[in-house]
């Protein structure tokens, strides 16, 4: 038995003619619509990357610690030296205690209240914000209270040194 050949039978192939006009514009929108992704892919592709800059957070955005330390220090000179009454050396142990903490979390604390620290669940970092709202908790009532004898301001700054040091 002979094999039989898989040949073409090109006898039936039948011309189809010259191409038609819409046929060259199709292919040319195609070629340029494929040249136009190319294009684009080169482009992207060639460019460097940004590089996104580092942000610092947590303790290391704050700036130097001692830097701290020095503020809530030159407050109690400060009242020491008669130049701030009890109330607004409160007020700006206070102040200190609430920018470092917004410094060293990212979060804007300065204006909210106890309430508001109390209130606030914060699943990170709990151990810093409990510190926060002991601090702010002891430094509140002499700071509103009338004339309240309990607190010494050297006990309150030993308490926002204390909220500075512990601070991860």
């Amino acid at each position: 038995m002979r094999a039989q050949g898989y040949a073409l039978d090109v006898d039936q192939l039948v011309p189809l003619g010259p191409l038609q006009a819409t046929s060259l514009v199709t292919v040319a929108v195609v070629a340029l619509v494929v040249m136009a992704v190319l294009i684009v892919v080169v482009v992207r592709l060639w460019r460097p990357r940004r590089v996104r800059k580092a942000v610092p957070s947590g303790a290391h955005a704050t700036g130097s610690q001692h830097e701290w330390l020095r503020r809530i220090d030159a407050v109690t000179k400060r009242y020491e030296q008669g130049e701030l009454s009890r109330d607004e050396a409160f007020v700006k142990l206070s102040e200190i205690a609430r920018a470092y903490a917004s410094a060293a979390s990212g979060r804007p604390v300065s204006s909210q209240t106890l309430a508001d620290l109390t209130a606030a669940k914060y699943a990170d970092d709990s151990t810093n914000w409990e510190l926060l709202r002991q601090t702010i908790a002891g430094i509140y009532p002499p700071e509103f209270a009338s004339a309240s004898d309990d607190v010494s301001v050297e006990d309150a700054a030993a308490w926002v040194a204390r909220l500075v040091e512990r601070w991860r």
